[in-house]
């Protein structure tokens, strides 16, 4: 035949996956036309009769069409054939979770990078990021919708981990036991949190223990810091406190060393005041009851003076212990703040 040709107009797919494809056509002439439009396996998928205008056939699929309009001028029926298409879809080429590591706070990071869709891709977090990477992050749940040109949407979902924290903590019921018949035994009582396992250190050249509420035995007396080590897959934590073990005292006699010592404070100035018979060394330690060395040990001799000590550390409570290195005697004094 010959004559004007029907026309043929396609829309494509918006988005990967969709159905939302369209051809406006029309035929040849003055009309009205009958239509029938094919997929491509030539099966009839639609029609339309007595149109005497163009017609649009919509919520097509990605494919190719074929047009057969009737009633045309010159020739009885016209035919063409038309392509719908769609968009490579949005998809993710790579991303990465950054979890909060221990004893850190608000550190999580995700970054992700993103491909395909129409044109250049808008990210949007639900924590209000517009940017591929979002940083600072607490932990919790964080959604990603990528968006393209068309309005096309990718929502992804991502989780920042908090690494378990670990507390160390322990108690007992006196930091003060005896020594009786050589031994002293003292029972702690672990109230630790988020740990799996424990070592504990009971300051005397003992083995560990791995028990969670271990008890231990002294044989000689002494100050001693027990230190506890809990952890679990990921973090640790650790506490200690001093104990002290001692003779039982039966009966108090002072010698001319201990009369001679006194602890004064006076102007903000810790000061040991020395009123000995002859020179004597001296040897002065300080701790907190958490084991922490409150003072720098002092060494020297001394007899009839006033020796200011310097406090390193400020505890609520402290044992300041001064010994004489001559004879193994020592006095000590609990300094309250």
């Amino acid at each position: 035949h010959v004559g004007t040709p029907i026309t043929a107009n396609p829309t494509d797919v918006a988005c990967y996956g969709l159905g939302d494809g369209s051809i406006v056509a029309q035929g040849s002439g003055s009309g009205p036309w009958d239509y029938n439009w094919y997929d491509e396996s030539d099966t009839l998928i639609g029609s339309a009769t007595g149109e005497t205008g163009a017609i649009t056939i919509e919520d097509l699929v990605p494919g190719t069409y074929t047009i057969e309009v009737l009633n045309n001028d010159y020739c009885n029926a016209l035919s063409g054939t038309v392509s719908i298409v769609e968009p490579m879809p949005i998809y993710i080429i790579d991303y990465y979770v950054y979890d909060i590591d221990c004893d850190e706070e608000d550190t999580g990071q995700i970054i992700v990078i993103a491909d395909g869709g129409t044109g250049d891709l808008s990210y949007s977090w639900d924590n209000g990021g517009v940017d591929s990477t979002i940083t600072d992050l607490p932990a919790g749940d964080y959604t990603l919708t990528l968006i393209d040109e068309n309005m096309c949407e990718l929502v992804q979902y991502y989780t920042i981990n908090a690494a378990p924290s670990v507390t160390a903590l322990f108690d007992t019921d006196t930091q003060v036991i005896d020594l009786l018949n050589g031994v002293a035994t003292i029972e702690f009582e672990n109230q630790s949190t988020g740990a799996t396992t424990y070592e504990w250190d009971f300051g005397d050249g003992s083995a560990v223990s791995n028990d969670e509420n271990p008890s231990h035995t002294y044989t000689e007396t002494g100050v001693y810091i027990v230190m506890l080590s809990a952890t679990n897959d990921m973090c640790s934590a650790s506490y200690q406190i001093v104990v002290q073990v001692q003779e039982i005292i039966i009966s108090v006699e002072e010698t001319d060393f201990t009369r001679g010592i006194s602890l004064t404070y006076n102007d903000g100035m810790l000061l040991a005041n020395f009123s000995l018979l002859v020179p004597t060394q001296i040897e002065i330690n300080g701790y907190s009851l958490l084991g922490q060395m409150i003072v720098d040990p002092l060494i020297g001799t001394f007899q009839n003076e006033t020796v200011p000590i310097e406090l390193t550390h400020r505890a609520p409570v402290g044992i300041i212990t001064i010994l004489n290195k001559d004879t193994g005697e020592t006095k000590s004094f609990k300094v309250i703040h």
